[in-house]
């Protein structure tokens, strides 16, 4: 993985933060710092809720572009499943690479589920006043906590993604402590 903070990253979000009176970070998380360690959580929580709808308006127009193709261009569509000497290369290309961005989408979606799935247990195997700082709740001797913590994985597209990181990790929170805690009792 690219270092986000060697020296020129480091003057170039500088120079981004204060041209656009942004304030993005400019250094390492220190996952031992409770502030450090929230921030982190929630940025894995915000951006994969992001690559989630991204990757699912791709797979939506995959789909239609499919239709369309088999519809109105019928060869180029067998050419899919068939040897046929003559599609459109230039429709062939547009599915191909739709295609390709959908795969590459699901590659970031699984890889950034990873790294959330990692910042989940971080918090969860921190202390209590870290947990209720970071989740607003306490997790402690819950039977079966990895197979929870995969369903949690597995249905996170019942979280709703308002664009809003305050509301969207306010979403995950939330159903981390159906999931966890009140299906736990």
């Amino acid at each position: 993985m690219k270092n986000l903070f060697d020296k020129e990253n480091l003057r170039k979000i500088d120079l981004l933060n204060k041209v656009s009176g942004l304030n993005h970070r400019s250094k390492p998380f220190d996952i031992k710092n409770k502030e450090d360690l929230n921030e982190m959580f929630k940025i894995k929580v915000c951006a994969l809720l992001d690559y989630i709808e991204y990757q699912g308006i791709l797979d939506e127009l995959l789909e239609r572009l499919d239709e369309s193709i088999e519809y109105y261009d019928t060869s180029t569509w067998l050419s899919f499943t068939m040897d046929i000497q003559e599609p459109d290369k230039l429709l062939t290309k547009c599915y191909d690479t739709t295609r390709k961005a959908s795969d590459n989408f699901y590659k970031l979606t699984e890889r950034t589920s990873d790294e959330c799935l990692e910042a989940l247990k971080m918090v969860i195997n921190s202390n209590e006043e870290t947990q209720r700082s970071i989740l607003g709740f306490y997790i402690c001797n819950i039977i079966n906590i990895e197979d929870k913590l995969s369903d949690i994985f597995d249905n996170i597209y019942n979280v709703k993604n308002s664009y809003n990181m305050e509301e969207a990790y306010n979403n995950f929170i939330e159903f981390v402590k159906i999931c966890l805690v009140e299906d736990d009792t």
